[in-house]
Parts: structure tokens; sequence; C-alpha cells
């Protein structure tokens, strides 16, 4: 997988991340990818069980693209999200 696309799974899964915080799918507490399992399965962010997709050698990039957005959620950017989205 190219950077362009590695990049846009990225960002497809953190959309469908805040979509699910705004719907009140997930709650405003989660403090890291892991909490994301009590309320949903979220191996589906970010395009991983689309129809088409195939799964890499020892789900090296799935892990990857996982730890990112642990990354992320731990970040106070997705902490200044949480308050435009709610304020």
């Amino acid at each position: 997988m190219n950077a362009k696309k590695f990049q846009a799974v990225i960002t497809r899964a953190k959309k469908e991340i805040l979509a699910d915080i705004k719907e009140k799918t997930i709650p405003t507490t989660i403090k890291s990818f892991k909490d994301l399992h009590f309320y949903v399965d979220a191996n589906y962010y970010g395009g991983f069980c689309d129809e088409d997709y195939i799964i890499s050698k020892d789900f090296e990039l799935e892990n990857r693209v996982q730890n990112l957005l642990d990354n992320w959620i731990k970040s106070k950017k997705f902490k200044d999200k949480m308050l435009t989205i709610f304020c």
C-alpha cells in the first residue's frame, strides 16, 4: 500500500470514529483504541472489513493503523476535536 492510500485509510478511520461518537454509538469518554471494542468492532474502521480488502501479511498494516489511531485518540488533537463536535 502506498503512502497516499495509507493516509486515506487513516483519514477514513478517523472520520468513522468521529461519526460514531457524534451518533452516540461510542461515548466521548474513550481513552484508547482498545476502548472502542467495548462498543463496536473497531477492526472495521478504515475499511479493513470491506468486501474487496486483502489482509496484509501478519496484520502488519492493520496493526500500524490501529496504533496510529490509538495515539490519535490519546492526543490533544482528538480532545480538541471532541470540543468542536459537542460545543
